[in-house]
């Protein structure tokens, strides 16, 4: 009887271990978001006040990224960040699926999303379908690629439905239990109107380091007054919210141009 007690103990074990190493992780759930919380929404006609000029300048180039991924990003975002209140099926020996319905949009949504073990990675795709108002077939929304240790990996959006095509791809990287560097690239090709998007290369990287301002924006981005790209740098401390801002194309120098912990104009250091 002692046997037979621990061999079944043993299986039980075996069992568990078995299934702990096949469990597929999803990557971190802020993976395809962007930190603007040290930053809000200022006023155009603010930039004219000569005392807040440089945070202003800096804030209304954040709230033009904010604004595009919000747009583009809602559904897909909410799609992702659902998988992880469900439980995956394994539909192959690598393969795994999660199918869900995604609440707070108008509609019904549907989301689909598999994930494949490959050699040192795992291949992402997500498929929606809406039903109701403005309802649409299954498509695939988005795809990537993740490490199999969740050290970093991408994303690429598609459009729409209607233009099933490559508009925006995240590359992200996961330390210290967080996402701390990110960027989002525009490779979209024609936009809607079937014209060469303006904007295709435009970027926004967010990064951390461990100097005084220890997090930044770099934003690389088609500017329609001088019909080119334009580089604006942006840097600032995340716990006093006082920061730094170059950008030649707007102050016509290459010096960088700073602000207090209240958002208004000092001399920089």
């Amino acid at each position: 009887m002692k046997n037979l007690t621990l061999f079944l103990s043993l299986v039980i074990i075996i069992a568990s271990c078995t299934k702990k190493e096949d469990a597929l992780v999803l990557p971190p759930e802020n993976s395809m978001e962007m930190d603007f919380s040290s930053f809000t929404s200022t006023k155009s006609a603010e930039i004219t006040e000569g005392t807040i000029i440089n945070h202003a300048y800096a804030a209304i180039n954040i709230a033009f990224w904010n604004t595009i991924l919000y747009v583009n990003l809602a559904v897909p975002v909410a799609s992702f960040k659902t998988a992880f209140s469900h439980v995956p099926v394994k539909t192959g020996e690598k393969m795994w699926e999660w199918t869900y319905t995604v609440e707070g949009f108008s509609g019904a949504y549907t989301a689909r999303l598999t994930g494949e073990v490959m050699t040192d990675s795992v291949e992402w795709k997500m498929y929606i379908t809406k039903t109701g108002v403005g309802g649409f077939d299954e498509f695939m929304w988005y795809s990537g690629k993740s490490a199999t240790d969740r050290s970093g990996g991408y994303w690429v959006l598609n459009r729409n439905n209607e233009f099933p095509e490559k508009m925006l791809r995240i590359d992200w990287k996961y330390e210290n239990n967080d996402v701390g560097d990110i960027q989002f690239t525009i490779v979209r090709k024609l936009n809607d109107y079937r014209v060469p998007e303006k904007n295709m290369g435009a970027y926004i990287h967010y990064g951390r380091t461990e100097d005084y301002y220890n997090a930044y924006y770099d934003i690389h981005i088609f500017n329609d007054q001088v019909s080119d790209f334009v580089d604006v740098n942006i840097q600032w401390n995340r716990s006093v919210f006082d920061g730094q801002v170059k950008s030649p194309s707007f102050y016509n120098d290459e010096d960088w141009h700073c602000w207090d912990s209240d958002g208004y104009d000092q001399d920089c250091n």
